[in-house]
């Protein structure tokens, strides 16, 4: 039987999947607004089905196989019309599409991916393996020889356990100019950390005046003609920094609680030398962690992510962290996070190695026996109090070509393991048969 003249055009053997219409041999699905079927179709139905072409004006593609209205993602066997922004098939998927499900790789710009491998969704978390190579026995014993000793960890003010209470630290030497810190002047007084004036704070840590901060970004270098090498500007020039308030980096030794003593955990029993290194940003509090990052001895980044601070923050310290506000929008981890991860790395057989490593655990409130310090490994030639920087230990003992992508305190922790490594003569790039050399 031959149709009336009609907008659509069918045919008694097969029918197009290109259709907005649902067509099938058998039956069409009621809710398609353009119905039809082997002897008949609808006037209203605007769209052409014939046996050889179909439109291409036809957005909506169904198949032999019957398929919902509702689906915006359409799945068919033959070739789907380019004018279609959303098309799934057996070869390929289109990155315009966000939600794609194919049996084949799907492109990496696509945000929300379902494929046959799981893919898991943005963490906070950068970094974590779930299985950590283990140390070589001769990096391990060699490191030992370099630890500091208890009387050094007190001497040189790394948190020490408290005598009755076990979450709680206590600083031996404050006085000594040895001392990284720097103690809070009064209950409502700090010492700004960047101009070094002392200013007042509120109740809850803010400043009480808002008082524009002036600075030198650097250090005065206390050379024959002394100068601040991030203006070259002399000893008396103005200070070529401004801030909008004052921060702090002062410490209540009064108030170390909530501290983790590695050294007390039995969960890891194995030997193992780890190397890690933290980015601060200015709080209500003082100067608290905003990032870690944890490497093993073969420089392989085992943990790494983004802290929120318990406290307000005042101040990203961008020139020196690197961070933005920006990176911190989804982050949730908290340091108790850190903590429970730490749990499951560290151990009373860890090495821990780091530069300048006291203010680092101070911030991130860990206690532990095993430290090797950078800063006493490679000692500055004048002696104590004088440190060497971290950077200036890269320059002079690492290899000009190393780079680090990533959070700033990635590259400072590999910088540490292979400073270790270098003292020890082993070479961190001979993964497992740790060949000796005297240089790198």
């Amino acid at each position: 039987m031959e149709a009336p003249e009609e907008n659509a055009n069918t045919t008694e053997a097969k029918e197009t999947p290109e259709d907005n219409a649902n067509t099938s041999e058998a039956k069409e699905t009621p809710e398609d607004n353009n119905h039809t079927s082997e002897a008949k179709a609808t006037p209203e139905d605007k769209d052409h089905i014939s046996e050889v072409k179909v439109t291409p004006e036809d957005k909506d593609h169904t198949s032999e196989v019957k398929a919902t209205p509702e689906d915006k993602d359409h799945t068919s066997e033959v070739k789907v019309t380019p004018e279609d922004k959303d098309h799934t098939s057996e070869a390929k998927a289109t990155l315009e599409d966000k939600d794609h499900t194919s049996e084949v790789k799907v492109t990496p710009e696509d945000k929300d991916h379902t494929s046959e491998v799981k893919v898991t969704p943005e963490d906070n978390l950068y970094t974590s393996k779930d299985k950590v190579t283990p140390v070589d026995p001769t990096f391990y014993s060699r490191l030992e020889a370099f630890k500091l000793s208890e009387s050094n960890l007190s001497r040189f003010n790394y948190p020490r356990p408290h005598k009755l209470q076990h979450d709680k630290a206590e600083l031996h030497n404050l006085a000594d100019q040895l001392s990284f810190y720097k103690v809070i002047p009064g209950p409502n007084k700090r010492t700004c950390k960047r101009c070094e004036l002392t200013y007042s704070v509120q109740n809850n840590g803010r400043p009480a005046l808002k008082v524009e901060c002036v600075y030198h970004m650097r250090r005065l270098a206390k050379t024959r003609r002394p100068f601040y090498p991030c203006c070259s500007g002399k000893i008396s020039s103005r200070p070529c920094k401004r801030a909008p308030l004052h921060v702090t980096s002062d410490i209540n030794p009064n108030n170390l609680h909530g501290f983790l003593n590695i050294q007390l955990n039995n969960k890891v029993s194995e030997p193992g030398v780890y190397a890690l290194d933290c980015e601060m940003i200015f709080t209500t509090e003082g100067m608290d962690v905003a990032a870690i990052s944890v490497v093993d001895s073969e420089c392989e980044v085992v943990y790494e992510t983004l802290v929120v601070p318990n406290a307000p923050i005042l101040d990203y310290n961008t020139e020196f962290s690197e961070l933005t506000e920006k990176q911190f929008q989804k982050v949730t981890t908290r340091l108790t996070d850190v903590h429970a991860k730490f749990l499951t790395l560290f151990g009373s057989k860890t090495i821990l190695v780091g530069h300048g490593l006291e203010n680092d655990l101070i911030r991130l409130k860990v206690m532990h026996n095993h430290i090797v310090d950078t800063c006493h490994l490679y000692p500055h030639p004048k002696g104590l109090p004088f440190r060497r920087s971290l950077f200036h230990l890269k320059n002079d003992y690492l290899s000009s070509t190393t780079f680090v992508s990533g959070l700033k305190c990635r590259g400072d922790a590999v910088a540490c393991m292979k400073l270790a490594l270098r003292k020890c003569e082993v070479n961190p790039f001979e993964k497992r048969s740790w060949k000796i050399l005297k240089t790198f």
